[in-house]
C-alpha cells in the first residue's frame, strides 16, 4: 500500500512537471533569438544588357554595359540557432557607361549558418533584391534574386563582423528590355539591440 501512494506521488509529481519543463525549453529557444543592427557596405560589378530604340542608330537593338558600383547604408540582422534573416536598405552608386545612375537598393535574404569554429560561422542562403527611384535620371525600378554565400565573426558578445560574396541576377529600369547581373561582396558590422 506504501509503495503504491509513493509510486502514485512520484507519478504525479513527474505529470506536473513536464509542463513546467516544457516552459523552460521554450523560453530557452526564445532566449537564442537576437536582433542586430549595423552600417553595411558593398562593392562589387555589373553587366547590363539594355534593349532599346537608341537614336544614333535609329533601331532597336540590345547594347551591352559593364561597370562597377558601391554602395551603403544599414543592415538589420535576425540570428537564430542554425538560421539568420538579413533586411538591408543602401543607396548604390553604378559606374556604367553610358552614364552613371544613382538609385536605392534593398535586399533580403535568409541563410543557414554551419558552426566552424565557436566564434566563426559559414553562411549559405537565397534572397530577393528591389532597385527603386529616387535617382538621378528617369529609372523604372528593379528587382531580381540574389544568392549570398559568407561568413560570420563573433568579434564580442554583443557584435558580429558579416561578409558575403553574392551573385544577383534581375531586371533592370532602363529601356524597353534590360537585365542584370552584378557579383561582389557585402561587409558589414552590427550590434545586438534586442531580443525576440
Amino acid at each position: 500500500m506504501k509503495r503504491t501512494i509513493l509510486a502514485l506521488i512520484i507519478l504525479v509529481a513527474t505529470a506536473a512537471s513536464l509542463p513546467i519543463q516544457a516552459q523552460d525549453n521554450k523560453e530557452k529557444k526564445r532566449d537564442l533569438i537576437f536582433t542586430y543592427i549595423g552600417p553595411v557596405m558593398s562593392g562589387g560589378f555589373n553587366h547590363l544588357y539594355q534593349s532599346d530604340w537608341y537614336e544614333d542608330t535609329d533601331r532597336q537593338e540590345q547594347r551591352n554595359y559593364t561597370g562597377g558600383f558601391i554602395s551603403g547604408g544599414f543592415i538589420i540582422s535576425i540570428f537564430m540557432e542554425q538560421f539568420t534573416g538579413d533586411f538591408t536598405m543602401q543607396y548604390m552608386h553604378n559606374f556604367n557607361k553610358p552614364g552613371e545612375l544613382y538609385h536605392l537598393f534593398y535586399s533580403v535574404s535568409g541563410k543557414w549558418l554551419w558552426k566552424v569554429s565557436k566564434p566563426f560561422n559559414i553562411t549559405m542562403g537565397a534572397g530577393l533584391y528591389f532597385e527603386t527611384p529616387p535617382s538621378n535620371e528617369e529609372y523604372n525600378g528593379a528587382a531580381g534574386g540574389q544568392i549570398p554565400i559568407g561568413g560570420v565573426w563573433n568579434a564580442t558578445s554583443d557584435t558580429k563582423l558579416m561578409f558575403d560574396f553574392f551573385v544577383r541576377y534581375g531586371f533592370f529600369g532602363l529601356g524597353e528590355y534590360s537585365s542584370k547581373l552584378s557579383y561582389g561582396i557585402n561587409v558589414a558590422f552590427v550590434f545586438k539591440v534586442g531580443r525576440i
